[in-house]
């Protein structure tokens, strides 16, 4: 994993890497949506987690478990509409205490 991951994750991150593996088991879902940011893609998975990857290095530079917000942003700004389905916000809020936990 640390060949594709960025710096940052190996040294303020691993905590919350290791978090999210634990608490999805290690699998982080599939891409749902995808939002550029500066040199960087922020994609949302079907498990409501971000993980943002650099354009240029194709490295992962983090990953949180998403809020609503954070998850309805991604999604909205992606598939150019006013409100996520359903589906997804129902990950939303079963992720809820786990973003909240989250280091």
């Amino acid at each position: 994993m640390k060949t594709n991951v960025s710096t940052h994750i190996q040294r303020d991150r691993m905590e919350r890497i290791s978090y999210i593996i634990d608490a999805f088991k290690g699998e982080f879902g599939k891409p749902i949506a995808e939002a550029p940011e500066g040199d960087a893609i922020r994609t949302l998975t079907d498990k409501g987690i971000i993980i943002v990857t650099g354009i240029t290095t194709g490295k992962i530079i983090t990953m949180w478990i998403a809020t609503i917000s954070q998850a309805t942003a991604v999604y909205r700004e992606c598939h150019q509409c006013k409100k996520c389905p359903q589906w997804v916000m129902k990950i939303c809020y079963k992720n809820k205490e786990l973003a909240a936990k989250q280091p």
